[in-house]
């Protein structure tokens, strides 16, 4: 980000964007930050300002306005202030947040809530750690902390999380995540050495202040070239898969009951073409996930799960292929599946709202600096 840049940058629009929609009913959009859309039309126009000092700071602001036939809104999407102190990032702002490998959701952290008020530090270049972990090859570390919204049964209850991702081999990729959510009006407060403990301390007794909704997720991706000698439906292959974890059983932290998991297949180049690919993803979640008893309204912002979208008792069955047609021209087709419920313990066993959809786009790059993009999604 910083290597190489002047000793100030300052653009006041760097990214501007315009969408339209036309829908037949009240939607919101999966993995689209929290975007709410009301039947028949609307519009929004956004833009991004960034600036950059130095080797040390940087920040952006995304603000976006919405238009409909009913009310005109604006929002800051995303914002942030980013420190760097030789390879320490420090972020502290709005911004979403996705970890896993997952395309069309993620188990622990995905965009489709509302991005989080939140202070992150992280490695901002991978590490290579020493003695004995130095086999576990580039590893990237990072801690957050953010406060959810006061609209909830425990108002401005907070998530601290922390993640690993380190790549021991060149083809293979792991992760592992634990996000806690703690605090709020009317529980237990904690002392500043507390933020810290919370993250590794856990308690059953309800009135502890260690009493917590707790979720971990574990992933893996392994990417396969010259599998076409093999297999002649692509010259590489990617599968991936995340496991998530909302209860542990047995007086452990660690063995899962009842967990989540995603599984997905990327072919990046179909048939042996370099302009086709393919993906298929199926996730599944249980009524542990994301649903807790102290909790209640659940892990989730402003009514959005902050996970993937299919929220507890979900499922999540995604297959989408793209085609560039010519070198500034692409076609994509998409089909998804989803049974969605509830992160609310009281509705976990209700009904789960189905959905299913065929989708179709096209996109248009007819310089660097402007790309145009045209969908249509018909649901049953």
């Amino acid at each position: 980000e910083f290597a190489g840049q002047p000793w100030l940058v300052f653009q006041p629009i760097s990214h501007l964007q315009a969408r339209g929609f036309a829908v037949r009913r009240d939607v919101h959009p999966e993995n689209s930050q929290g975007l709410k859309l009301a039947r028949r039309y609307d519009g929004t126009v956004g833009f991004d300002s960034y600036f950059q000092l130095g080797d040390f700071m940087s920040g952006y602001v995304h603000p976006e306005f919405q238009v409909n036939e009913s009310q005109n809104d604006g929002r800051i999407v995303e914002g942030q202030l980013k420190l760097k102190l030789n390879n320490v990032a420090m972020r502290l702002g709005r911004e979403s947040i996705w970890w896993g490998p997952g395309y069309h959701g993620s188990l622990l952290f995905s965009n489709n809530a509302p991005p989080l008020n939140q202070f992150r530090i992280a490695t901002a270049e991978p590490i290579i750690l020493p003695w004995f972990l130095k086999h576990l090859g580039p590893t990237r570390l990072e801690l957050l902390y953010a406060r959810l919204e006061n609209n909830r049964d425990l108002p401005n209850a907070m998530l601290g999380a922390w993640r690993v991702d380190f790549s021991p081999f060149p083809f293979l990729e792991l992760g592992a995540a634990r996000v806690v959510q703690f605090g709020g009006e009317g529980r237990p407060s904690l002392t500043p050495l507390d933020y810290l403990k919370v993250l590794f301390v856990s308690s059953d007794d309800p009135n502890d202040k260690f009493n917590t909704n707790q979720i971990y997720s574990l992933d893996a991706t392994l990417r396969f070239h010259d599998v076409d000698r093999f297999i002649p439906l692509s010259k590489d292959l990617t599968l991936y898969a995340e496991l998530g974890v909302d209860d542990t059983c047995c007086k452990n932290i660690v063995w899962p009951l009842k967990p989540a998991y995603l599984v997905g297949l990327y072919l990046p180049n179909l048939f042996g073409r370099d302009d086709s690919e393919l993906r298929v993803e199926w996730s599944s979640s249980t009524s542990f996930t994301y649903t807790h008893s102290i909790y209640t309204t659940g892990f989730s912002f402003d009514g959005f799960p902050l996970g993937h979208y299919m929220g507890a008792k979900g499922q999540d069955l995604y297959i989408r292929g793209t085609e560039r047609i010519l070198p500034k021209l692409q076609i994509g087709t998409e089909f998804g599946y989803a049974k969605v419920g509830s992160t609310q313990i009281a509705q976990v066993n209700l009904p789960r709202a189905e959905q299913e959809y065929w989708g179709a786009d096209i996109s248009y790059r007819p310089t660097q600096a402007l790309s145009v993009l045209l969908g249509y999604r018909y649901n049953q």
